[in-house]
């Protein structure tokens, strides 16, 4: 099993663990007591035993600043792929989270889920749920509208019509021509119940201004849930066309 060994080239400050599992990404790093206004500058070695790498971190000491206590790390979330399908119960209530590890100046991602009924379509402007229209009207469905992004989803809840409900990241677009090329590592986490599950990495998306990340859908009288990631550079308005909105 690979293990990593962290090292802080730091004057007396601790790395804790020292040893790090494969798989494994937690660690405290504890500082030596500082005045004010002093610089801290330096590097974070992390060795395998096929590769070496260096963290470089700056920063500097401020008087009140809150103290940050060790915890234990918590062992990652196994990691789906794109196509798996999950059986569903029909009881769940899922949370889906989407968070990534940066995005250019400016740039905004939304979720957004299609509510679809026979043949794919929407009724209305009231099956898509986002954050202009932040919760449906059955309660089934709900979009964050502020804060962390994601939606979530009480599956008992959908009604009996539905056939299908589609979940999707868009990037905001305002007419510059930003994409996910533009987003750093996006990715989703699951949870049911309150409890995360599941990761899903919606790599290899580029030009793509939308990404079809997950659906739920009813098969022989039960619910499932498949991991698409299918990306759209057209955007969020040809998604809108495919499901019967119509697109200003």
């Amino acid at each position: 099993e690979a293990k990593v060994r962290v090292t802080a080239e730091i004057a007396d400050a601790r790395v804790s663990p020292e040893i790090l599992p494969s798989g494994a990404g937690g660690f405290l790093l504890t500082l030596p007591a500082m005045r004010a206004g002093s610089v801290v500058y330096g590097a974070l070695s992390m060795r395998s035993a096929s590769e070496e790498r260096r963290i470089f971190i700056a920063g500097e000491a401020r008087a009140g600043a809150p103290e940050r206590r060790a915890r234990s790390p918590e062992p990652p979330l196994p990691q789906l792929v794109r196509g798996e399908r999950l059986r569903l119960a029909g009881s769940e209530k899922l949370a889906f989270r989407y968070e990534d590890e940066g995005r250019e100046p400016g740039v905004e991602v939304d979720a957004y889920v299609f509510r679809l009924y026979a043949g794919g379509r929407v009724h209305g402007d009231e099956d898509l749920i986002f954050f202009g229209n932040a919760r449906a009207d059955d309660d089934s469905i709900e979009v964050n509208a502020a804060g962390d992004i994601g939606a979530s989803v009480d599956v008992a809840k959908v009604g009996a019509a539905v056939e299908r409900l589609v979940l999707c990241f868009s990037v905001y677009d305002d007419g510059t021509g930003r994409d996910f090329s533009h987003v750093r590592a996006p990715r989703l986490t699951l949870a049911e119940d309150g409890v995360p599950k599941y990761s899903f990495y919606l790599d290899g998306l580029r030009r793509e201004k939308t990404v079809n990340a997950a659906e739920i859908y009813r098969h022989r009288g039960a619910w499932k849930l498949k991991l698409v990631g299918a990306g759209y550079e057209a955007g969020l308005a040809r998604l809108c066309e495919d499901y019967g909105l119509s697109v200003e």
